[in-house]
């Protein structure tokens, strides 16, 4: 019997911790256009024409590109995207068009765009490790790859953000540079310049003390995005997708939390892509919830 030679690891005391109060850090835009050209300007690549992730260094995770329409065109503007992968959030400058959202599996074209200054953010949503013979390697790749037109003239110069470099992708040891995380994350909050319903993706922060057992993170209220914790290492828990379900709460590792390093304070860092909640918390809570609502129309 397997189980008699490996009988597996015993099950762990879970700890549930409430809620925890979230702070807005600031705003996309304030990444890209403040933080990033002073303290990680490598973070940013320049192209004639948007340039597919893995081009750029970047097999997976999320990109913002931007541009700027001719002074000679007349708005609003149609914007069209050729191909991308998978996931994309078309916004302006001012937030006064609400965040237009298409994806791979229910693409839409036609976004419209009432100002010059564009950005449009991309999520992949994994890879495949099996493909068809009826699509092509371009098919798989992720980010933006093909042309942007606006009114159907291709738009050039280009510069793509790599914000996923501000994640972890795996636990990060002693050599991390927490000091320019930290210098990244204290910028001043960013002013509410946009107006209610509408909604940009931003980065929040959130602290809770004495978190030393496992845990789930519950993200109900909260719309998609990327849930990271800062205990005595930096780690990636993973996507939260609440608005489809079914799954609604990560789990949290004991091992990940909380420990002398930091004087038992543990944070957690979201970057929401669709929407916050107005109480702007989470849940630390001692169970699961992995068979949720599905909705499957958010996909």
């Amino acid at each position: 019997n397997y189980s008699d030679v490996y009988p597996g690891p015993k099950n762990t005391t879970k700890q549930e911790s409430g809620e925890v109060q979230m702070h807005l850090i600031y705003d996309i835009l304030t990444l890209i256009q403040q933080v990033i050209p002073l303290h990680a300007p490598e973070m940013r690549v320049s192209s004639r024409y948007p340039l597919p992730m893995e081009q750029m260094g970047q097999n997976h995770g999320i990109v913002v590109y931007s541009t700027k329409l001719p002074d000679s065109m007349a708005l609003p503007a149609q914007l069209d995207i050729q191909l991308y992968g998978d996931r994309v959030y078309v916004f302006t400058a001012t937030g006064d068009t609400p965040v237009q959202i298409s994806s791979r599996n229910r693409p839409y074209t036609g976004f419209t765009v009432d100002e010059r200054e564009v950005f449009i953010l991309v999520e992949d949503n994994g890879h495949s490790n099996t493909g068809h013979v009826r699509y092509s390697y371009q098919y798989y790749q992720k980010g933006i790859v093909g042309n942007v037109t606006a009114n159907g003239q291709v738009l050039e110069d280009w510069d793509a953000f790599l914000v996923s470099e501000l994640l972890p992708k795996q636990p990060y040891g002693e050599n991390f540079n927490f000091t320019r995380l930290w210098n990244m994350l204290s910028v001043s909050p960013t002013e509410n310049r946009y107006s209610a319903g509408k909604y940009i993706p931003s980065f929040y922060w959130g602290d809770v003390s004495g978190l030393e057992g496992d845990s789930f993170v519950e993200m109900i209220g909260w719309g998609k995005g990327i849930l990271t914790v800062l205990g005595n290492q930096f780690y990636n828990l993973g996507r939260y997708w609440p608005l489809a379900g079914p799954q609604h709460r990560l789990f949290c590792p004991s091992e990940w939390c909380s420990g002398p390093k930091r004087g038992l304070i543990t944070t957690f860092l979201v970057l929401e892509l669709e929407q916050a909640p107005s109480n702007l918390t989470i849940s630390v809570k001692d169970t699961p919830l992995v068979d949720g609502p599905y909705d499957e129309s958010q996909t």
